[in-house]
């Protein structure tokens, strides 16, 4: 049997202990409400002070018990804390919802914590969230779009369950979040003109490309630009987390290959077609890679795709992303004055697989990883009831690299325009301070 300590006394049997931890004076008590056990500090240095406090606060605990009450209270912060917590843990040692959880904990850092943080998370009620409404448009500058409303939701319902689960508060105190907000907007995409130009400019682009590195990263651009217009995947770590042993090829379906990525919504097989095959080829002789795509997708290997030569991750992608279509005239929707970004391709690909692929919405939803809900909302404006099934993309493959005369309204400007460009300004210059010489002289 353990023998007690000195520095612990009984005063209820099982029920309520005083005691003082190691290096300190001060006594602590710990007593058991609901088959459970709770702790908290006395605050004094005196024993008979200790022991009618400890009394005190067992008393009170079983009388918010009686009246369904939390029986003890604890700061919206330390909950948080718990869940961030549990959320690294399950990144860390599980290898789950890494995109969803970091986000998470952003929101729990930026947001919930600056607000709710010194709050008893019993005391959370729908008139404290309507403030934190408030707070938050003035926070953001803007009404926050009703997606950011629902992942910050989301967020706080991972703590509330957490406090649920440790008995802090009961389900009657779990509160009605609000989710009004502002209705998002569709994201430009490009339309079929476009589209090809924006592939057709990558290979001139890259060659003016000042250093070896610059060019190396242009090149990789293009990779990640051609596959996310070939597959809809969501920009980020979908596909910069993806690695070879995630890729299988097709034997039985010429020039296609699946993908297994992990990102928002969890862990999907998609589909990449003939473009996603040879930029993954091209990617595979950048990084010095021995071997064909089937020979290195077999090995299992625990490589990146999306990496540069030296195993590095790109850095600023989409602010390159952004000088390329600006140097292309591409950057703003001309419909919407919208900038395009990444996610622009994603919408591309979505609307060119319901417009031309006939593509049905439930074989979409899954290789994009949404619901069909989502798309039916978003690309309603396609007649999708009258999509019929099918993947293989040819018809907008075919449509993307037919040989067509190129626009120049897309084309960048060449090394020579440029330099004719500067010689005229500077004629200019020279004539203006010529006639402003003359007229001083006068």
């Amino acid at each position: 049997m353990t023998k007690k300590l000195a520095s612990t006394h009984v005063l209820f049997e099982r029920k309520l202990v005083v005691y003082q931890r190691d290096r300190s004076t001060a006594w602590q008590c710990r007593y058991k409400v609901d088959c459970q056990w709770h702790r908290a500090s006395t605050n004094t240095y005196d024993l008979e002070e200790a022991k009618a406090t400890a009394q005190t606060k067992m008393i009170q605990a079983l009388l918010r018990k009686e009246m369904n009450l939390p029986v003890v209270s604890r700061k919206f912060r330390d909950v948080a804390k718990l869940v961030v917590a549990r959320f690294n843990n399950d990144m860390k040692y599980l290898g789950r919802g890494s995109a969803s959880f970091k986000e998470y904990i952003q929101i729990i850092d930026k947001y919930l914590i600056p607000f709710f943080g010194n709050y008893n998370i019993e005391n959370i009620d729908y008139d404290l969230l309507e403030s934190f409404d408030e707070w938050r448009i003035n926070r953001m500058t803007k009404v926050p779009a009703r997606s950011t409303i629902l992942n910050h939701n989301a967020t706080l319902n991972h703590i509330f369950n957490e406090a649920l689960k440790r008995k802090y508060i009961t389900e009657s105190h779990k509160p009605r979040l609000i989710s009004k907000g502002k209705r998002a907007k569709r994201r430009p995409a490009f339309d079929m003109e476009e589209a090809r130009a924006l592939k057709a400019g990558f290979e001139t682009w890259i060659e003016f490309a000042n250093t070896s590195k610059s060019k190396e990263l242009r090149k990789l651009l293009r990779e990640y630009v051609f596959v996310l217009l070939d597959t809809g995947a969501r920009p980020g770590v979908e596909l910069l987390d993806m690695k070879w042993k995630n890729i299988r090829v097709r034997a039985d379906h010429d020039g296609l290959v699946e993908m297994y990525v992990d990102g928002k919504t969890g862990g999907r097989t998609i589909i990449g077609r003939q473009d996603t095959v040879d930029a993954l080829r091209r990617i595979l002789i950048e990084q010095g890679k021995v071997g064909t795509l089937e020979l290195i997708t077999e090995r299992n290997t625990e490589d990146y795709v999306f990496r540069l030569g030296d195993g590095t991750a790109p850095q600023s992608f989409q602010k390159l992303f952004a000088k390329y279509l600006t140097d292309h005239h591409l950057l703003l929707d001309p419909k919407t004055e919208q900038k395009r970004v990444f996610y622009s391709l994603r919408h591309t690909y979505a609307t060119f697989s319901l417009l031309y692929d006939k593509t049905p919405i439930h074989t979409l939803a899954e290789q994009m990883g949404t619901s069909v809900e989502m798309i039916e909302r978003h690309y309603s404006h396609l007649k999708m009831e009258d999509a019929v099934p099918q993947l293989k993309g040819e018809q907008t493959r075919a449509m993307l690299n037919a040989e067509v005369e190129r626009n120049t309204t897309y084309q960048s400007k060449t090394k020579e325009q440029f330099d004719l460009e500067l010689k005229e300004k500077l004629r200019d210059a020279g004539r203006k301070s010529g006639a402003v010489r003359r007229a001083n002289k006068q």
